[in-house]
């Protein structure tokens, strides 16, 4: 009788090894095991987006660029505490120009992913032409306090271009990193 117990037991602790067995196979991965994300890279045209809608989104993004050249030339200048009050106002009259130029632009051809982001990048850019509109009628900013306060709208502009140019590849446009 002692024999017919330990070969009950022998046989249940088989049966339950083979059984854990069995779903470790079926099981979901771990964490660990799963590979990682991979950031916002330039991805090539695939063949599977249409070629010209890509063509279209970079000229499109060629005339933003365009639009946007005019601005480099007022950059404003701080001589230590004080910011040029001439050269701040000539810099947020360009960045509301650049701003009013490329809000106009008709993205209604595109598709609505890049409608999209493309009206949040414009959103981003008109916040800071408004703000830079502000600080130039401020008399009292000071060229540190400008600095601090800009880089959250800069920020805001950069990451937003990211979305549009990642958009942008995803529907066949040939743009390089760096664009």
């Amino acid at each position: 009788m002692r024999i017919k117990y330990i070969a009950a037991i022998i046989t249940f602790f088989a049966t339950f090894g083979f059984s854990a067995f069995i779903a470790l196979l079926f099981a979901a991965p771990r964490v660990y095991q799963v590979p990682p994300v991979s950031s916002s890279q330039y991805k090539p045209y695939d063949g599977r987006c249409n070629k010209r809608l890509g063509e279209k989104i970079k000229d499109f993004l060629n005339q933003d660029k365009q639009n946007g050249a005019e601005r480099h030339r007022y950059e404003y200048s701080d001589e230590g505490e004080v910011i040029s009050r001439l050269s701040l106002a000539d810099q947020a009259d360009s960045i509301t120009l650049y701003a009013g130029q490329s809000s106009s632009m008709d993205a209604s051809d595109f598709p609505r992913d890049f409608q999209a982001v493309w009206n949040e990048h414009m959103r981003a850019w008109s916040e800071y032409a408004d703000f830079m509109q502000k600080a130039a009628k401020n008399k009292r900013t000071t060229a540190e306090d400008l600095y601090q306060r800009e880089n959250a709208y800069i920020d805001d502009i950069n990451s937003t271009w990211e979305e549009v140019l990642d958009t942008g590849r995803s529907h066949g446009a040939d743009l390089p990193s760096g664009f």
